[in-house]
């Protein structure tokens, strides 16, 4: 999703986590895109994207139709998408990236932006890694003080554990197997182990980290695969961890498939339940996102329609996969 419409679905998406059963109309928040959502236990939504100078960062409350607080946070050189995250506490962490390089060699640097006040006022960006650029997922670590990152390397996926408080230079190829990893993402779940997942066009594979030195290859020595799976994320909340998967057009079209299936992750077994499928009645052409709100509710923002690309909002209830509201 990018530009407008990317704004537009994910406003969309908090109002549907926030409000009582009806359709509600998107807001127009900005024209630029590259956004990133949380939302919080009061069904605040907190909301950065890509503007001209930095991210744009705003905070739209429950049933309102505009930002009661909109900041620039400035970033210099030219910069990634932004990833917005919610600590315990309810401080606010915003990870950007840079293609800026030093007179070491060193090549993108991670930031972080935090706010303390709910949004209110945020930090200067701080640099916490470099060596990076281009993150293809992130994720807070258990303590709230720290982030793990991915970055898809070609023919390797690169990660980094960054504490706020210091600076990571180091990285480590977690990826693993036969085949190129056409994709990844990466989650902490809630008893506090670190999971990376990737796979090629034929199956998941994933690593587990327990504790020790993230940088130690042999702490990621949990592992495990499952077949048939392309496309997939995992959504993690009070739950627990699911794995959501996106299926293609084709095999909607062709092998009349439900657009989304969601498994959920047995955590003491370290396996993958049953998948349950979730809006057979659509096709869904564009990209599609899931998350999962303070009261465990799993939520899908997807693209759909046909030539005007109308952007909807779907979601399923954890326990009744196939119950749906869209707008």
């Amino acid at each position: 999703m990018r530009f407008v419409t990317a704004l537009t679905v994910l406003v969309v998406a908090a109002l549907a986590a926030a409000t009582p059963a009806g359709a509600q109309a998107p807001i127009h928040i900005g024209n630029y895109g590259a956004s990133s959502l949380v939302v919080d236990p009061g069904g605040t939504a907190h909301i950065a994207f890509k503007d001209s100078g930095g991210y744009t960062y705003c905070r739209l409350p429950r049933n309102a139709r505009t930002c009661d607080v909109r900041t620039l946070l400035p970033l210099a050189e030219r910069y990634d998408a932004p990833q917005l995250r919610r600590r315990a506490d309810g401080a606010l962490l915003l990870i950007g990236v840079t293609d800026e390089s030093d007179d070491t060699g060193l090549y993108g640097f991670t930031y972080v932006f935090i706010s303390l006040d709910n949004g209110v006022t945020w930090s200067v960006p701080k640099a916490i890694a470099g060596g990076e650029y281009g993150l293809s997922a992130v994720a807070l670590a258990a303590d709230g003080n720290a982030v793990f990152t991915l970055r898809d390397n070609t023919d390797r996926l690169d990660l980094q554990y960054a504490p706020f408080g210091g600076f990571e230079a180091r990285s480590l190829n977690v990826q693993y197997g036969n085949g190129f990893a056409h994709w990844n993402d990466l989650e902490v779940l809630p008893d506090g182990r670190a999971m990376v997942l990737f796979g090629d066009h034929q199956s998941l594979r994933w690593r587990l980290f327990a504790g020790g030195d993230p940088y130690d290859i042999n702490t990621w020595a949990g592992h495990g695969s499952l077949r048939h799976v392309f496309d997939a994320a995992l959504v993690s909340g009070p739950r627990g961890p699911y794995l959501f998967e996106h299926r293609t057009l084709a095999d909607q079209r062709l092998g009349n498939a439900a657009p989304f299936r969601l498994r959920k992750l047995d955590t003491r077994r370290m396996r993958f339940r049953r998948p349950a499928e979730a809006a057979a009645d659509r096709s869904v052409f564009g990209s599609s996102y899931a998350t999962q709100d303070a009261r465990g509710r799993l939520h899908v923002i997807a693209e759909t329609g046909g030539a005007g690309r109308t952007t909807c909002v779907l979601y399923t209830r954890t326990g009744t996969p196939n119950s749906r509201r869209h707008s």
